[in-house]
């Protein structure tokens, strides 16, 4: 009996799949589909202050200001 309730919450909770992906668990992420994560796309970053102080909440995609690229070593 509790091997099909198991199974019938689950297929209940399960997330449908025209929902945004997200990043982080529930509420704290922000939405994928707000960033511009394509080939050429102008670099930006999310501030966070000094020691990461700052704290943001919910969807903060708007946050994120222009920065420059690191610059990366060579590989040998």
């Amino acid at each position: 009996m509790l091997r099909g309730r198991r199974h019938q919450n689950r297929a209940a909770c399960a997330a449908p799949a025209d929902l945004p992906a997200r990043v982080g668990e529930g509420s704290r992420g922000f939405l994928l589909k707000n960033l511009d994560l394509s080939a050429g796309a102008p670099v930006h970053k999310l501030d966070l202050g000094v020691d990461m102080e700052r704290i943001l909440s919910g969807e903060v995609s708007d946050a994120f200001v222009p920065a420059m690229p690191f610059t990366f070593q060579p590989v040998p």
